[in-house]
């Protein structure tokens, strides 16, 4: 029994093994989320070279410089405290990344889905 399946039915969820009604199988669920990855790390490595690829500095200090000018942004631009900015800059990375692998699951999903349909 698989621990995420025994682990909701310790704690009185419903559970419902969602590869066993998959046509792709248990790989069709690693696929989707590898490409919901790959499509997060591709939307970060975007928001950072959108914010700091003019900036002088080495590729390997882009990601700080990409977050430390998205804080002077919202501290310049909005008037609030570095802290608060701060936060702001943290919830707009964790959003870029949460939504760019919901569509790269859901494209890889749709990918998959015709894929099989055609064959």
């Amino acid at each position: 029994m698989p621990i995420a399946k025994l682990a909701c039915l310790q704690s009185g969820l419903v559970a419902t093994n969602l590869t066993d009604h998959s046509p792709m199988g248990s790989n069709g669920m690693n696929k989707n989320v590898l490409c919901g990855i790959l499509a997060a790390l591709l939307g970060l490595t975007g928001l950072i070279f959108l914010l700091a690829s003019d900036s002088h500095f080495a590729i390997s200090q882009w990601p700080y410089e990409a977050f430390q000018g998205l804080v002077f942004s919202f501290v310049w631009g909005f008037g609030v405290s570095t802290i608060v900015a701060q936060v702001y800059s943290g919830l707009v990375v964790i959003t870029v990344a949460v939504v760019a692998f919901a569509i790269g699951h859901k494209l890889s999903r749709f990918l998959a889905s015709t894929d099989t349909q055609t064959q």
